[in-house]
């Protein structure tokens, strides 16, 4: 089990260094480039910091009440939130990301290991294994780039 933690964390922390990495290296005109979706990567930050941000909510509720897993809507609500992104600056949608992965993964960290493993069996792995959902899109922002 430990080693186990240690690489959901480790893989964690690499890809919230890689997030924070890419957010500080991106040039203003490549914060405006979209992706295959239609958003721009300004967007996909956002859309990072709002799942990390709804993940560390259902954390902390478990922590409190028990793992009861709530299903979203996720085409539902990335509709409504690309809109709302779309809207905010890049610095914003950046710094949401990179703080939100910060806190969730400092809480997720900190978890009791009979808490994370009766989330993953409830709720699955991606409430823990945050780097899967930041991977796959990051790989798709890094591959946008390159074309260009």
């Amino acid at each position: 089990m430990v080693n186990e933690a240690q690489d959901y964390t480790k893989q964690n922390d690499e890809q919230r260094r890689r997030l924070l990495a890419l957010g500080a290296s991106l040039a203003p005109e490549q914060w405006n480039a979209r992706l295959p979706n239609g958003w721009t990567v300004a967007t996909l930050f956002g859309h990072l910091g709002f799942w990390d941000r709804v993940t560390l909510a259902q954390i902390q509720r478990y922590e409190r009440d028990g793992v009861v897993p709530v299903k979203n809507d996720f085409h539902l609500l990335n509709g409504v939130l690309a809109a709302l992104f779309e809207r905010l600056s890049p610095e914003q949608c950046r710094a949401w990301a990179v703080d939100a992965a910060e806190a969730l993964d400092a809480r997720i960290a900190a978890l009791p290991p009979a808490l994370v493993v009766e989330i993953i069996a409830k709720d699955g792995e991606r409430r823990i294994h945050r780097h899967i959902h930041r991977c796959h899109h990051l790989d798709h922002v890094e591959a946008l780039l390159h074309q260009g």
